[in-house]
């Protein structure tokens, strides 16, 4: 089984069972969906619940309806297999997926690579090595204009100051 990681489950949440996960993923409306199964080390749960809260996503699991059965769960990884997925890029991919792609300019200069991905506020921030910079690439719809997966890249829109 091909395993991702999603989130980590940092406490619990009130009584029904609901635990704290910093997630780690892009999209948290399509992968902590109500019916999805994850997996908690080699056990596989189905989600009954889902719901943001601040910076920490709030979810609850179909055989675990209390707070007591969820207390072993803290600082455990959440995985969900990828094995037999496919993701369609209209909705949102995975870390994994954009970490390595080359980045260029909509007038086709090389900006460089993406290393890594933080997630320090409401959009995630894209890490690009540059050939003598680095640079800090918001992911958001004005800046990132198309994800080309097959080739690779991604197209930036460059916005004022984005490059300096």
């Amino acid at each position: 089984m091909n395993r991702l990681k999603l989130g980590t489950i940092v406490n619990t949440q009130g009584l029904k069972g609901e635990v704290r996960v910093k997630s780690v993923t892009d999209q948290p409306d399509q992968r902590y969906k109500v019916g999805q199964t994850v997996y908690v080390g080699n056990l596989p749960l189905v989600i009954r619940s889902y719901r943001q809260h601040k910076n920490l996503i709030i979810i609850a699991f179909q055989e675990y309806p209390t707070i007591n059965e969820v207390e072993g769960f803290k600082g455990q990884d959440i995985f969900v297999d990828i094995s037999d997925e496919q993701v369609d890029e209209d909705e949102g991919l995975y870390y994994h997926q954009i970490i390595g792609l080359s980045v260029e300019t909509t007038s086709g200069d090389l900006v460089g690579k993406i290393t890594a991905i933080e997630s320090p506020g409401a959009n995630d921030i894209w890490m690009v090595k540059g050939e003598k910079k680095s640079y800090a690439i918001p992911a958001i719809k004005e800046v990132i204009r198309e994800i080309k997966l097959q080739e690779g890249k991604v197209i930036i829109e460059v916005m004022e100051g984005l490059l300096d």
